[in-house]
């Protein structure tokens, strides 16, 4: 997932300034809306106790004999698409490839949820890492600015670390997913100004 992210990170960039950002941010926004829903009614059917509908499973499985994930054909194709495509938003639209790792880690692996967080941090690491060493490359990363961010960011992580272990993994979804709400609902309120601006101006 990493590698296809980072590969795919400075073609979203590329792309940034040549196309119309509101329409995108718009159809993320809902892609995410649609994301959210679904964690939130997993998580609640979770700490209720009900089980989740028959469904087939997932591509990748846990081998429990060496606790890591069985590697196939599917398992890999699936963690490629969803990893280029963290990759490509987070360069995009300038968002965190999170809100695609951790739903698509959810749907396509076994892993419990506290797993899936902490290979969503990791693969952020290596993505967001590359993006930054490309856009300082092009003159787009602004020190200034990005400073202050990240040492906010990394003061969050080593708290929601701490949180997140003293929480169960539904409790850990259900928080993720009112986030993902939140940032959805503030995506598509921007967006929609953004198109809603563009077209004033035409």
């Amino acid at each position: 997932m990493a590698i296809f992210g980072l590969a795919l990170s400075p073609l979203g960039l590329w792309l940034a300034p040549r196309i119309p950002n509101a329409p995108l941010q718009i159809l993320f926004s809902l892609i995410l809306l649609y994301v959210a829903i679904r964690l939130l009614s997993q998580a609640r059917n979770e700490l209720k106790g009900i089980p989740e509908p028959n469904r087939k499973p997932p591509p990748c499985l846990m081998n429990p004999a060496i606790g890591k994930l069985q590697w196939t054909v599917p398992c890999a194709r699936a963690l490629m698409v969803s990893g280029s495509l963290a990759g490509f938003l987070s360069g995009l639209l300038g968002v965190g490839g999170g809100f695609i790792i951790v739903p698509a880690l959810k749907r396509y692996t076994d892993l419990p949820v506290k797993s899936i967080v902490a290979t969503s941090l990791g693969v952020l690491a290596i993505v967001t890492g590359g993006g930054a060493i490309f856009s300082a490359a092009s003159g787009n990363l602004n020190l200034i600015v990005a400073a202050p961010f990240s040492l906010a960011a990394l003061v969050g992580l080593l708290f929601g670390q701490v949180l997140g272990k003293k929480m169960s993994g539904p409790n850990v979804q259900l928080i993720f997913a009112i986030f993902t709400l939140l940032i959805a609902i503030s995506l598509l309120i921007k967006g929609a100004l953004n198109l809603h601006l563009d077209v004033f101006l035409k």
